[in-house]
């Protein structure tokens, strides 16, 4: 599947690109608003991962946007923020609070891209390292 990360912290993109292409994802990333509209009117993506605070377009805003044009698009939201004030339009949205281990981005992606698999054909892919036991899967901040 074709993954959109978008976030303006580029450690952040690094980290997920990391992650995603280890799994077999190909990946796409997009540090502002303005970047990952034009990439999402250019191709389809099977999944977009937004930081739901950037600086100029929030994470919101440009749901908003994308969602125009390609209303079945599976969005996961990540933030580094506990309050989600102005999210309450968007609670049906699932969110994933920084920092995350690459379980918890799975876990996370396998439950958005079930819940759209109807719309989209795209079924989920649980092939991110999961962490056993005794191993812990490294966080990203």
């Amino acid at each position: 599947g074709r993954i959109l990360v978008i976030d303006d912290d580029k450690a952040i993109l690094q980290a997920c690109r990391s992650i995603l292409e280890d799994a077999g994802y190909e990946v796409e990333v997009a540090s502002d608003g303005r970047e990952s509209l034009e990439r999402l009117r250019q191709k389809l993506y099977d999944l977009a991962l937004v930081d739901l605070k950037m600086p100029g377009m929030s994470g919101i805003e440009l749901a908003r946007a994308a969602l125009l044009n390609r209303p079945d698009l599976p969005i996961l939201f990540v933030t580094g923020f506990a309050d989600t004030v102005g999210f309450d339009e968007a609670a049906s949205a699932t969110v994933l609070q920084k920092p995350f281990r690459s379980d918890d981005l799975a876990a996370k992606m396998a439950q958005v891209l079930a819940q759209s698999a109807g719309q989209t054909g795209v079924s989920p892919r649980p092939a991110l390292p999961q962490g056993g036991p005794t191993e812990r899967s490294p966080e990203v901040r």
